[in-house]
């Protein structure tokens, strides 16, 4: 039996990469074609909006005052407040703006999707008859079309959409604008998704769920990541996601290392999470030539492709740097010009969703430190890999106070 060389190694590693990354440039070319307007439908919908919040009094007026703004019926929704294991003022801001407040004490559950089944159940006794649920976090402000344009995409036939997430404050440091930008790079992705007709997953926040689909899949996430996993165990049952790209939320990103490190360590061990539960009945689906499985199994993927990528970019760079190091070296299978092809698509891909968004054009120069940040993802995948059996749900801090007509004149540059 031949041994497993170096070369061998690093080639299929190489290898699985480049097919990983080209799978992923074919997919999004369709996301970047301009966005043609949906038929309109009369209001017929009747929405329960959610809005789990953990100490969140500095910001969550803001979003109920975007609400209230709604071009919708306002006897076709309702806001409730999950006040969860609250120690400020969030409960009684919330009730001042007209929300209907559920006061949630769980210590051992901390986490918005243990709040999110909790809520679930007390909302299946209410009184009121609901269509669909939307979710938003308590540092969103959300654009005045959103319900309605989520009435059309139900009376479609949709049963779990997801929302364009914009930033709220992207201009605040360096960190803000690479995070947004990376949001505004997966909403292209999600839309090329769409287009294509696979199914899209849920980011958290600014989505709506049909409530016959809800109760039939059941929420029972236990992952970090909820949005992720009932994503996947939707899809497992049967249920597609879709993409809502008029159905624009505003939300805050974090503009310091430490909060962003936090916040990504939290979704990264999410995923792993996930990756553990769904990755082999997911597989199972691929292997029936599924679509939407292979494309919800390339998603799963990306944590472990980064962690690969990572690796052999740095192997890579020290053979080009200390070729004296015998041990590490290796001569690679795929041509350089393909793989600096692949490089420059990384780089281009930010920047024609920027000029394709009509962002201000400032915007370009946070290009350079995006791909700063993707190194930055590198090392955070890595160290949510290495801590996973200390995970721990943590808190977000949200103070950026700012209105809905505050942040779309900033948005115009």
């Amino acid at each position: 039996m031949a041994a497993i060389t170096f070369d061998t190694i690093m080639n299929t590693l190489q290898f699985i990469i480049f097919l990983y990354t080209f799978a992923y440039f074919i997919i999004s070319i369709p996301g970047l074609f301009p966005v043609k307007a949906r038929p309109h439908h009369p209001p017929t919908k009747r929405f329960a909006i959610i809005i789990p919040a953990h100490n969140e009094d500095q910001v969550i007026s803001f979003l109920l005052d975007s609400l209230a703004k709604q071009n919708y019926p306002s006897n076709l929704y309702r806001i409730f407040v999950i006040a969860d294991n609250c120690t400020d003022l969030t409960a009684s801001v919330a009730a001042e703006h007209g929300a209907t407040v559920y006061v949630r004490h769980d210590e051992l559950h901390r986490s918005k999707g243990h709040a999110l089944k909790w809520f679930y159940e007390q909302l299946w006794g209410y009184p009121e008859h609901f269509d669909a649920v939307a979710v938003f976090d308590a540092d969103n402000l959300v654009d005045a079309e959103f319900l309605a344009v989520m009435n059309d995409h139900l009376l479609q036939g949709e049963t779990m959409i997801q929302g364009y997430i914009d930033s709220k404050n992207p201009n605040d440091s360096w960190v803000s604008a690479c995070f947004s930008l990376g949001f505004w790079v997966a909403n292209r992705l999600q839309l090329a998704r769409f287009r294509i007709g696979a199914s899209t997953p849920l980011f958290g926040t600014g989505m709506c769920l049909d409530c016959e689909m809800l109760r039939a899949v059941g929420w029972t996430t236990e992952t970090l990541t909820e949005d992720l996993e009932f994503s996947m165990k939707a899809l497992l049952h049967g249920y597609k996601g879709s993409w809502a790209h008029q159905a624009i939320i505003y939300d805050e990103r974090v503009a310091n290392l430490e909060g962003c490190w936090n916040q990504q360590i939290r979704w990264q061990q999410g995923r792993f999470e996930v990756i553990r539960l769904y990755l082999k009945p997911i597989a199972k689906g691929c292997l029936r030539a599924d679509v939407d499985m292979l494309e919800a199994a390339l998603n799963l993927l990306s944590s472990i492709i980064v962690m690969l990528s990572g690796f052999v970019g740095a192997i890579t760079m020290i053979n080009t740097l200390f070729p004296q190091l015998v041990f590490l070296r290796f001569t690679p299978l795929l041509p350089v010009s393909l793989l600096a092809f692949l490089s420059v698509t990384q780089i281009l891909a930010p920047i024609l969703v920027l000029l394709v968004d009509r962002r201000p054009l400032h915007c370009l120069a946070w290009v350079p430190l995006y791909t700063v940040y993707m190194g930055f993802w590198f090392v955070v995948t890595v160290a949510a890999l290495l801590g996973f059996k200390g995970r721990h749900w943590t808190h977000t801090q949200h103070s950026r106070s700012l209105t809905i007509e505050e942040v779309k004149i900033h948005s115009k540059g």
